[in-house]
């Protein structure tokens, strides 16, 4: 028996030229590489690199969401929102709004960027030595905050319309913004913030709106696609699969990633919100997301299974044949067996100077013909049980019991080369869809 062609291991065929199957079962098929890989020895645990990758890119987004959030805009949402007291309550509340740019994303927008532009010129009349103050009430329509004692009302405004309309009906100065700094220039009760653009307020919310969406609804899509798709690139790269493989293990993986992580963030969220609140909410969906894709992937690659399901029945098939073909020589065997044994007891009985070696003998002959024969039957056995074990773990069991058996592989060596040729073709398919 060679299996020369599927392990290149020399101290693992070596292992197995002298019997010390135990021992070589626990050696790997190939031996490894002296050069350096330290690309392929990341990619080597495939589903837990992918799942750490995910886990990572989750992780860090929730992280990049957190730290690109402005506590201007946050303090802004605490005033003018009830239900906004803090970072995980504003994520929550902004992850309300799938699009800044859709209708309700513009209504939060618009209702957001003036109090944010309040903030604004509060912090640069503060900077300047003024004392400024807050009313209780957010809707206040006379006034927005007391400059030294004095109502003033702040307007972070796109035309004059606003500046009319205040003082059509109350008297107290404003604040605007500079992009109005012409239209006023010269007016009454009318100063200008010049640190103070529209365009970067409504930039600023939108940002704020945007990632904070992003920490209360995760990015399981594009962290799925680029979780799934590295280790399939670089086995084609090694060509160990080829574009097909490639394409339907990322979309696979991707789809089942993002299915499970999406049940899964949703399902933590709500989990967390119930058990922590707004903190549990956002950090209940990091953790659903993580868990629900890891199960995705593992569902995906058991649907690929079926890619390779008739190779693994032909692998049993053939393994079965080949136990069958071995089995059938046995009684040749046993046969030759006695016939060494009656002339083993034929020199003992004529020498009986022998007769103490000649019983030490024939005990280790007995011995080896029941190990030999104890093996046989476990062969016999599998035959019944191939059906129910994986068909890598057939093969691998069927050599060694066939080895252990003691049969000369000339009976049936025919068996033997379909099933190695089989085994191969399916460890190659294996690679190919990335199963196990």
């Amino acid at each position: 028996m060679d299996c020369d062609p599927l392990i290149s291991n020399p101290r693992a065929r070596a292992l197995l030229a002298d019997g010390r199957f135990d021992e070589a079962m626990r050696e790997p098929l190939h031996a490894r590489s002296t050069a350096a890989d330290p690309l392929r020895a990341m990619l080597s645990r495939d589903g837990a690199t992918e799942d750490g990758a995910f886990a990572g890119m989750t992780v860090g987004e929730l992280i990049y969401d957190y730290v690109h959030l402005n506590p201007m805009v946050l303090a802004a949402a605490e005033f003018s929102h009830r239900d906004v007291d803090g970072l995980f309550s504003f994520a929550v509340w902004a992850g309300k709004f799938d699009d800044v740019n859709d209708a309700a994303g513009r209504g939060a927008v618009n209702g957001l960027q003036g109090y944010v532009g309040e903030e604004l010129m509060s912090l640069h009349l503060e900077e300047q030595g003024f004392t400024v103050e807050a009313p209780a009430a957010p809707n206040n329509p006379e006034f927005d905050r007391w400059v030294d004692g004095e109502k003033f009302q702040m307007k972070t405004l796109g035309s004059m319309s606003g500046v009319h309309e205040h003082f059509r009906d109350y008297t107290c100065p404003m604040i605007v913004n500079a992009d109005l700094a012409e239209q006023t220039e010269g007016m009454h009760n009318v100063f200008v913030d010049y640190d103070v653009h529209r365009a970067d307020v409504r930039d600023m919310v939108q940002s704020n709106i945007v990632h904070g969406h992003g920490l209360a609804e995760g990015h399981v899509p594009w962290i799925s696609f680029l979780a799934s798709s590295p280790l399939p690139l670089y086995r084609l790269y090694k060509r160990e699969t080829d574009l097909v493989g490639a394409v339907t293990v990322i979309t696979t993986n991707t789809g089942g990633r993002l299915a499970g992580g999406s049940i899964g963030g949703k399902s933590g969220a709500v989990a967390g919100a119930m058990l922590f609140g707004p903190a549990g909410a956002v950090i209940g969906l990091a953790l659903g997301s993580i868990a629900g894709s890891v199960a995705g992937r593992q569902v995906a690659g058991v649907a690929r299974r079926s890619f390779t399901r008739d190779e693994e029945d032909a692998l049993r098939d053939a393994a079965a044949t080949t136990a069958t073909l071995a089995l059938e020589a046995l009684p040749m065997k046993r046969g030759a067996w006695e016939r060494k044994r009656s002339l083993l007891a034929d020199v003992v009985r004529e020498d009986p100077q022998a007769r103490d070696v000649g019983s030490y003998v024939a005990r280790c002959h007995d011995e080896n013909w029941t190990y030999m024969e104890h093996n046989a039957e476990l062969l016999d056995r599998s035959r019944s049980e191939m059906r129910s074990m994986p068909a890598l773990i057939v093969w691998q069991r069927t050599l060694i019991l066939l080895k252990r058996s003691a049969i000369h592989p000339y009976a049936f060596q025919a068996g033997l080369a379909e099933l190695n040729a089989l085994a191969e073709r399916l460890i190659g398919s294996r690679k190919r869809w990335m199963v196990k």
